[in-house]
Parts: C-alpha cells; sequence; structure tokens
C-alpha cells in the first residue's frame, strides 16, 4: 500500500511536490508492485454555473 499526501494545486498545474509524490508512486507501482495507491488532501470540484 502506498498513501500520497496531498500537496498544492494551482487550478490544473500540479505543485513541484506533489509531481515528485506522484512520479515516484508511479515507480513503486511499476517496479515495486504497490497496491493498493491512496491519495490524501481536498476535492475541489469546479461547477460551471452557464450549465443549463
Amino acid at each position: 500500500m502506498a498513501i500520497v499526501l496531498g500537496a498544492a494545486v494551482w487550478g490544473e498545474e500540479l505543485s513541484p511536490v506533489f509531481k515528485e509524490r506522484i512520479n515516484h508512486v508511479i515507480n513503486l507501482y511499476k517496479y515495486v508492485d504497490v497496491s493498493p495507491i491512496i491519495f490524501t488532501g481536498k476535492v475541489v470540484l469546479l461547477v460551471d454555473d452557464n450549465i443549463s
């Protein structure tokens, strides 16, 4: 099991710290067969008010 701690996200851009955490867990998944992968952090849903 791998737990990826959340980090900053600006709009659709990940912070360098979060990118590295994701890259690291991808390598663990590929080469060490880590499963499951759990991501922590806040979820923000963007809503388009113009949708009818």
